[in-house]
C-alpha cells in the first residue's frame, strides 16, 4: 500500500546523499534486500535540478527513506 504524504506537516523522509548514482542504485537494492519496499525506482528528478537523481524506500513502518545523488 502506497500512501502519499505530500504536502502532510511534520516529518516526511529522510534523505542521504550519495556520491554517485551507481551507489543510489546500490543502496536502493540492498534496502529491497532487507525487506523494504520500492516507492519510486531510482531515477531523475530534473523538477527539483537538471542533475538531481534518487530512489525512495520505506518500510513496513511507513518510514521513508531517500537515497540521492545531485553533484554541483
Amino acid at each position: 500500500m502506497v500512501r502519499c504524504s505530500c504536502g502532510r506537516v511534520g516529518w516526511q523522509h529522510l534523505a542521504f546523499a550519495v556520491a554517485s548514482r551507481a551507489e543510489v542504485d546500490r543502496m536502493h537494492a540492498l534496502a529491497l534486500d532487507a525487506g523494504w519496499t520500492a516507492v519510486r525506482e531510482p531515477k531523475e528528478y530534473p523538477r527539483f535540478t537538471p542533475t538531481y537523481y534518487a530512489s525512495f524506500v520505506e518500510d513496513v513502518d511507513g518510514i521513508r527513506i531517500e537515497f540521492m545523488h545531485n553533484p554541483g
